[in-house]
């Protein structure tokens, strides 16, 4: 596990959130051996509250508390995955 990752650029829809909980999915226990990409952030459930957004997020404030899924150890967005710090 790595401890030392930079929070990631935030696309104009998408929202950065502080992740409160998560949850370990099945397809978590999946991710291992030839599904890994090296340097990406684990996870797909997350519950938290949202710490920014993107300038075309519009149903979404800063404040909200949200949940949802992400496709963790995606290896074309490696920076986003629910298990982040």
């Amino acid at each position: 596990l790595s401890h030392n990752v930079p929070v990631p650029s935030l696309g104009d829809d998408m929202i950065l959130v502080k992740t409160a909980a998560v949850s370990v999915n099945p397809v978590d226990t999946k991710m291992v051996g030839g599904y890994v990409t090296p340097g990406s952030i684990a996870g797909c459930d997350f519950a938290g509250k949202v710490v920014a957004i993107g300038s075309a997020v519009k149903s979404i404030a800063i404040g909200d508390r949200v949940c949802g899924a992400v496709m963790g150890m995606n290896p074309l967005q490696p920076d986003v995955g629910a298990f982040a710090n």
